[in-house]
């Protein structure tokens, strides 16, 4: 498919209201909220939901790079199955305990007719899976060649959350030396 950001918007806010009104006629007294559909890139996940914003996410990439059958009719409705499955848990089964993949989450992907499976096998090729994190912090050890750390890890040997950082090679203790220019 080499349709547009809003051709792809269009045809998933259409999939999750043909999900919803499937699973209103099965579950006539729970009302579903129409879940928010957020569009981006999410590495190697193809979707996936929060509950407590009743919103969906879907990974671009793969909608764009040859899975968009596979990413409206399964991987869109896998995740508003996990919306409507802690809805109808809450509802009708707060007696159980709730698993995101369990047997109410299967017992909804059963009733709009799609097998209860938990991960896709969809080739990442064209898919960006990793962000390159830029490592600017230069620490050095007993050896020769420096280390050079991401700003998260910095910040957190900085704060005080590492009690310890040392070179895996010669097992002394990091030390600050500044930023790359």
């Amino acid at each position: 498919m080499n349709n547009t950001i809003e051709d792809i918007r269009t045809a998933l806010e259409t999939k999750i209201l043909d999900t919803l009104l499937i699973l209103e006629k099965k579950y006539p007294e729970i009302t579903f909220p129409i879940p928010t559909l957020i569009l981006r890139q999410i590495g190697k996940s193809a979707g996936y939901a929060i509950y407590a914003d009743n919103t969906v996410t879907i990974n671009t990439d793969f909608c764009q790079n040859g899975h968009w059958d596979e990413m409206l009719n399964n991987t869109l409705p896998h995740e508003v199955a996990h919306l409507a499955a802690r809805l109808i848990w809450k509802t009708k089964y707060p007696h159980y305990e709730y698993t995101a993949h369990g047997s109410i989450w299967k017992m909804v992907m059963h009733s709009i007719g799609l097998e209860a499976k938990r991960c896709h096998s969809m080739s990442l090729e064209g898919v960006k899976t990793k962000r390159k994190v830029e490592k600017n912090y230069v620490y050095s050890c007993g050896c020769p060649t420096p280390h050079n750390l991401s700003r998260i890890k910095h910040n957190r040997f900085m704060l005080g959350q590492y009690n310890n950082l040392h070179c895996k090679r010669c097992k002394v203790s990091l030390k600050y030396v500044g930023e790359k220019i």
